[in-house]
């Protein structure tokens, strides 16, 4: 748990370390457990494409930091900055000067609309203070497992899964082209869209949809590899979901 609380404290002080104090208010049940620091929720909430965001976390600093085989006990923390923030998404603190004391609970006021789609693992530069006026000579940098998603819209094919079409997407991840299967009740024009991580479309396919099975095929050769999402309208029905280009 300490290395979350770690990551979310960087993510709350680096955005143009902000002088503002956010008006939040930290979570009374959230504890610590197991003395390492504790962060309440642990895990954010997805964002969506060009949806406003927003989110309260409630932060209690670890109290020690290991050098080595050296456990050293701190003070205070505080970020120096962080890499791979999603763009758009901004994050004002409580914690006055935008420093954390040991002991204290803090909490973080995430905000924004996320402009970018995609997987965004984020990088924080850390420095721990023994003291109030005694920090570390180094920074550390934290390669955080914590991600933060943002996808292409707040749809998903599970959300359709009982409805008027139902679809496969295969095989995934795919090289050059891939199979498209819909299932459908109905006869109908739909409409394949896919878009890249940034969100622009690279490539729109009509799809005549009759009653039954229907197989597609998608070529996308002159496509470059990457993450993919899809979104496939049959009517007034869209499914969306990832796909990734070897």
């Amino acid at each position: 748990m300490k290395h979350h609380v770690l990551i979310l404290i960087g993510i709350v002080l680096t955005i143009g370390l902000k002088s503002a104090q956010a008006q939040c208010t930290p979570d009374p049940n959230c504890v610590d457990t197991e003395n390492p620091g504790q962060m309440c929720p642990d895990t954010l909430d997805d964002a969506y494409l060009n949806i406003p965001y927003e989110e309260v976390v409630t932060i209690i600093p670890p109290d020690s930091f290991t050098l080595g085989e050296t456990v050293l006990h701190l003070s205070h923390i505080k970020i120096i900055s962080i890499g791979n923030m999603p763009p758009g998404i901004d994050f004002e603190t409580n914690a006055p000067n935008n420093l954390f004391a040991i002991g204290t609970k803090y909490c973080a006021k995430i905000t924004g609309t996320p402009t970018v789609v995609g997987d965004f693992q984020l990088e924080v530069n850390i420095k721990p203070y023994l003291s109030l006026n005694e920090p570390l000579p180094f920074v550390v940098t934290d390669d955080t497992s914590l991600m933060v998603t943002v996808h292409l819209e707040q749809l998903s094919i599970n959300d359709y899964s009982g409805s008027q079409f139902q679809c496969e997407l295969y095989p995934n991840p795919f090289t050059d082209q891939f199979m498209l299967d819909v299932q459908a009740t109905s006869n109908n024009t739909g409409r394949f869209y896919l878009h890249d991580a940034t969100g622009r479309l690279v490539q729109e396919t009509a799809l005549d949809i009759r009653t039954g099975m229907n197989e597609f095929i998608i070529n996308t050769k002159e496509l470059p590899g990457g993450i993919y999402y899809y979104r496939i309208q049959n009517g007034m029905k869209i499914l969306s979901n990832k796909i990734i280009k070897q």
